[in-house]
């Protein structure tokens, strides 16, 4: 699964969808159609976080600029009746916050604001992801994440070793990120194995 790509923009079309050059590789990436890249020049270096979507004819990639995003994205792709076109539609006319802050409150009406969200798909997203979509599971991710190289290179090891991505956001987020890569992973693994 990929998960995260830093590379060079080398195409952008008005749907949204980018290619990414990372490492002589180009990658297909679908962006929001609000998303700050789409007014990027090309040639420009991007970090996006990634998620992986597989069906049984294709493996696409969805693009955001922040950890929350994705997160949010994923959240939105797990509620009945939300596929991935939907999701990032709802999340290029709200965004992280703004969502979440319609689901707690319960406001429909900001909801079905989004193309393509009738009354009942708003009820079913407030039903299904109220107790999941809160400023604490979603709002500062990226706080605990963090964008910098050394921060993704310990996230992938330590999913390497099977932890899941809330062990590895709970670990991260009792440790200190600025040591070198091999002691924040030692100091991660004492805290999963405690937690364990």
């Amino acid at each position: 699964m990929i998960g995260y790509l830093s590379g060079k923009l080398i195409h952008l079309d008005q749907n949204g969808l980018a290619t990414v050059l990372v490492g002589g590789v180009g990658y297909r990436v679908v962006m929001k159609s609000s998303e700050a890249l789409t007014g990027s020049p090309l040639g420009t270096e991007h970090d996006l976080w990634i998620h992986t979507h597989v069906k049984e004819d294709a493996i696409s990639l969805y693009g955001f600029e922040r950890p929350d995003e994705r997160d949010c994205f994923e959240l939105l792709i797990q509620t009945h009746g939300i596929g991935p076109s939907l999701a990032l539609s709802i999340l290029s006319v709200l965004n992280v916050d703004e969502l979440t802050q319609a689901v707690l409150g319960r406001d429909l009406a900001q909801l079905t604001a989004v193309p393509g969200v009738g009354k009942k798909t708003a009820e079913r997203l407030v039903i299904e992801l109220e107790s999941k979509l809160t400023p604490e599971s979603i709002s500062n991710i990226s706080v605990l994440e963090g964008s910098s190289s050394s921060s993704v290179q310990v996230r992938e090891a330590l999913a390497g070793l099977g932890f899941s991505h809330d062990e590895i956001k709970t670990a991260l987020g009792m440790i200190s990120l600025d040591a070198p890569v091999p002691e924040i992973i030692k100091e991660a693994l004492r805290h999963l194995r405690r937690a364990g």
